[in-house]
């Protein structure tokens, strides 16, 4: 048997990047349910059965009507399942959240932890959506619940994998925004928890980049649809195709909304892989940096690369602040070290970022006046 999986979908009307609406979707929003589209139909085409949205399906817990039907439209296409994500969900009560409505297609919404079997493939899935609190403090509980439904005799060649929203990360390599997050828990938990309820593989939801781990089998899905700058690059977004006989999985790429950044201006662009990837049917959000006096001429460069407006479906143009960011740091750790309020002041106007024409002396002759350091 096979069984697709992607997560984090976010269909939405976005603004960034909106463009014309068409009955009640704008272009952005199109964009992602044509992914979609492509995900269902790249996953019936490789034969799997069944298809697993892991969470976050909707950006917001309010869609449209439009949103709603282009969405059902999708997933009645083969056998599918949705668990309830953090953006889908307004509470933990049964039925509180966006996804409800998709039941009228016979598209199973998992709002409870809950097993789905395939008897016929002795294949079981452990289905776990988001629950608020820490993470760490309930999923031993829900994967125990689920495990309290199989049926006793399974085969021993009977597989099971388990589903859920989080994201994941090695004991030590947590990342520094999402510390104190109550969202994601460590790998050592999740393969204590997997040895102990005799779970194959993990598909997880959640966090928008995909990675895999092999010894044993844990993916972060990853984003079928990046949502912003935040989720950069043109590939690790699609669908995840477990093989529930050799136990595989196989990530495969499904054109979708992509985001990326353009180098600034006198060095090259790879014009030819965004042209490949917005012939396969990514549409390209574009983004550059540049010093605050080429901003004028970079959006020129834009329109000189992709003159028919072909190529990106998007892009904007920001000022580089690094070099200002990386000054206000030394200057704020000359400041840091010195002994007197006098020596602190003096040395980080010294170090500061200004703008041309501006005299530091003058400015630091203002700022003892205002504090009266003299």
């Amino acid at each position: 048997m096979r069984i697709a999986f992607c997560s984090d979908v976010h269909i939405g009307n976005f603004h960034k990047f909106g463009g014309a609406m068409e009955v009640g979707l704008n272009a952005r929003c199109r964009a992602v349910c044509d992914a979609l589209d492509r995900a269902v139909d790249r996953a019936k085409r490789l034969g799997c059965e069944a298809f697993y949205v892991a969470g976050d399906l909707f950006d917001s817990t309010k869609p449209s009507p439009q949103m709603i039907v282009r969405v059902q439209h999708a997933l009645s296409q083969m056998r599918s399942y949705v668990i309830v994500g953090n953006h889908d969900q307004q509470s933990y009560d049964v039925g509180d959240n966006a996804c409800g409505p998709l039941t009228a297609s016979a598209v199973r919404v998992i709002d409870r932890p809950a097993l789905v079997g395939y008897d016929e493939h002795n294949v079981d899935i452990f289905a776990v959506p988001f629950r608020p609190g820490p993470a760490e403090d309930w999923i031993e509980e829900d994967v125990a619940e689920v495990k309290g439904r199989v049926r006793t005799g399974r085969p021993a060649s009977s597989r099971r994998a388990l589903v859920l929203h989080l994201g994941l990360y090695e004991d030590d390599a947590m990342p520094h925004w999402a510390k104190g997050s109550n969202d994601c828990i460590p790998l050592s938990l999740l393969r204590d928890l997997m040895r102990r309820f005799e779970i194959d593989a993990v598909f997880a939801g959640n966090w928008h980049w995909h990675k895999k781990w092999s010894k044993p089998r844990i993916v972060q899905c990853g984003a079928l649809a990046p949502t912003g700058f935040g989720d950069l690059g043109l590939a690790g977004h699609g669908i995840v195709v477990w093989d529930t006989d050799t136990l595989e999985t196989k990530h495969v790429e499904v054109p979708g909304p992509r985001f990326i950044d353009v180098p600034p201006p006198g060095q090259p662009w790879n014009l030819q892989t965004y042209r490949d990837a917005a012939e396969a049917g990514c549409r390209i959000y574009a983004r550059a940096k540049v010093p605050a006096d080429k901003v004028g001429n970079q959006a020129g460069h834009f329109r000189a690369a992709d003159p028919e407006g072909v190529l990106f479906a998007g892009f904007t143009v920001l000022p580089d602040t690094s070099e200002a960011e990386a000054a206000a740091r030394t200057a704020a750790t000359v400041a840091r070290s010195a002994e007197t309020l006098l020596d602190a002041l003096t040395g980080f106007v010294g170090e500061m970022p200004l703008d041309e024409g501006v005299e530091r002396d003058r400015v630091l002759q203002r700022c003892r006046l205002y504090l009266n350091t003299d």
